[in-house]
């Protein structure tokens, strides 16, 4: 699995957090569909040169589980949650959250917020 355009776009509006190559931390402000590449405040960039801040879901609290349906709660531990079953109003919510719905930490293509220093 590789970072594609449709891991990246659902963050946008929600000022998503990424480390470039030289681990320097910085906000995703736009996407550019023609290169496969990022607009922020590093300039443009390729998606394979930056990894996205993410919570995992594990790290979700009872009490911020109770933001979501009830079909998001039965399901987000499960090892065959698919995001794109996902209730719109669970996606944007998730999304805004930064939660690592794509299941891109384990693949090794986002980080774990809670592993970096501000």
């Amino acid at each position: 699995m590789k970072l594609e355009l449709k891991h990246l776009a659902p963050y946008l509006p929600y000022r998503l957090k990424y480390l470039d190559w030289d681990c320097e931390q910085f906000t995703l402000f736009g996407l550019e569909l023609s290169q496969n590449a990022i607009s922020a405040n590093a300039g443009k960039i390729d998606f394979e040169f930056i990894t996205p801040i993410l919570s995992p879901l594990s790290d979700l609290t009872t009490e911020e589980t109770m933001l979501f349906t009830d079909s998001f709660r039965m399901y987000y531990r499960n090892e065959k949650f698919n995001p794109y079953m996902l209730l719109y109003k669970d996606f944007e919510l998730a999304c805004k959250m930064h939660l690592d719905i794509f299941k891109l930490i384990p693949e090794g293509l986002a980080i774990d917020m809670h592993t970096i220093s501000s």
